[in-house]
């Protein structure tokens, strides 16, 4: 638990006694503390998860120990994340542009309202 009372959800179970597994997304057993190695082994593993706030977190585990362990995105990676979906939201709004197409009319009228794009005519 957290000083706040909160509990941290995770699918990290650390044992000493276990040999680590990565069974992602259900479950990743690690050692209880990090080695030597964890300096320049560790990889994300899986893929971008939420945490109990919102904040976007992949795991990252050591490829030679096993130690795995939240790594939340730090303010530039944050950024270019928050960015990367605005950019995926404007073209989802521009894709169909057309009337009759799946999307139609209400695509322009959005992007128009919003002024993510200018619409081609």
């Amino acid at each position: 638990m957290t000083e706040e009372g909160c509990i941290l959800m995770t699918i990290v179970r650390y044992d000493p006694d276990t040999k680590p597994k990565d069974r992602y997304p259900r479950e990743i057993v690690s050692p209880p503390s990090p080695s030597a190695c964890c300096l320049e082994k560790m990889k994300r593993t899986g893929r971008m998860e939420r945490g109990e706030w919102g904040w976007p977190y992949f795991y990252k585990r050591c490829q030679v120990c096993g130690y795995t362990v939240r790594e939340f995105l730090g303010p530039a990676e944050m950024e270019k994340h928050v960015l990367e979906r605005i950019r995926r939201r404007r073209e989802g709004l521009t894709r169909h542009t057309r009337p009759g197409v799946r999307g139609g009319m209400t695509s322009v009228t959005r992007v128009a309202e919003i002024g993510f794009a200018k619409v081609k005519r």
